[in-house]
């Protein structure tokens, strides 16, 4: 652990002495539990476990203050940006949650920058976790410090004879014309792999299948990116990149996946439709 973050994971009365060295106030948040299903291991996936947030973020001084809550940064937002971020994926990675959270409080116009520390508290004995410091100049360089998504997005169904025609980059022309950034799904290949029989086995296979027929598409055409997170999805449709989507890592970390079955896809893309605020889906 570097100084910096051996002084804002002191104990307060430590950190305290270390005052007149700083340039900027410190605001934090301190043992705090909650509940969560989190872990790239099978045997933590439909489980949940306590994960302990300690965050500390140093804001410029505010010599106006008048007693004025408005004119400071609450303690409230870095429990709202824990909860918003749980709320939006199943995190793999304590090292994502914990650079998601810094990111979004980093945009609070006071912050300059946020110490993190994320640990896991049924995994053992101990407390297994991780700690972070992310600054103002990396969240600049970070994908997150781009502008929001258009408002307009477009979610187009690619059947398999516009993926196999031969007329395919005449048609991805025509979407590289449009001003509004656009995601691209496909179904089943038409050449079906083999399903074993159990439901739950064979939803995953569809999955499969599904982005093996998506890879398919983007080595016909090299302007198209497969994309299987939030993250880079939302990073590609800011680029105005042409995005196909890979579903399985997003529905099976999502907290309000649909009840996919294999053979009805179009479930699937009416989740994603409202994932990315698209109004409608066109069919090509």
């Amino acid at each position: 652990m570097t100084k910096d973050e051996d002084k804002a994971f002191a104990n307060p009365m430590e950190s305290t002495k270390t005052t007149c060295l700083r340039e900027y106030d410190r605001i934090s948040l301190r043992d705090y539990v909650l509940d969560t299903e989190i872990g790239a291991f099978q045997q933590e996936r439909g489980k949940r476990q306590r994960i302990r947030f300690n965050v500390v973020i140093e804001v410029k001084p505010n010599e106006e203050l008048d007693d004025d809550v408005d004119r400071i940064l609450s303690y409230d937002c870095i429990t709202e940006a824990i909860s918003i971020e749980l709320s939006q994926e199943r995190f793999n990675l304590l090292e994502t949650l914990a650079t998601k959270i810094a990111n979004r409080l980093l945009k609070k116009p006071q912050s300059m920058k946020v110490f993190i520390r994320l640990e896991k508290l049924d995994r053992g004995s101990g407390a297994m976790g991780i700690e972070i410091v992310r600054s103002v100049k990396d969240l600049k360089k970070s994908a997150d410090f781009v502008d929001e998504i258009p408002s307009v997005r477009r979610l187009l169904l690619v059947t398999n004879s516009v993926i196999n025609s031969k007329n395919l980059g005449d048609w991805i022309n025509k979407i590289t014309k449009n001003s509004y950034p656009c995601v691209l799904c496909v179904g089943l290949p038409e050449k079906l792999p083999t399903f074993s029989g159990c439901a739950s086995t064979d939803n995953r296979i569809g999955l499969l299948a599904i982005e093996q027929n998506a890879w398919f598409l983007a080595a016909r055409d090299k302007r198209c990116i497969v994309v299987n997170s939030k993250t880079e999805m939302e990073s590609a449709l800011k680029a105005r990149e042409i995005v196909v989507w890979a579903p399985s890592k997003m529905i099976l970390d999502s907290k309000s996946s649909p009840a996919y079955s294999f053979g009805d896809e179009l479930i699937l893309y009416h989740w994603l439709a409202k994932q990315i605020g698209s109004s409608y889906i066109e069919l090509v």
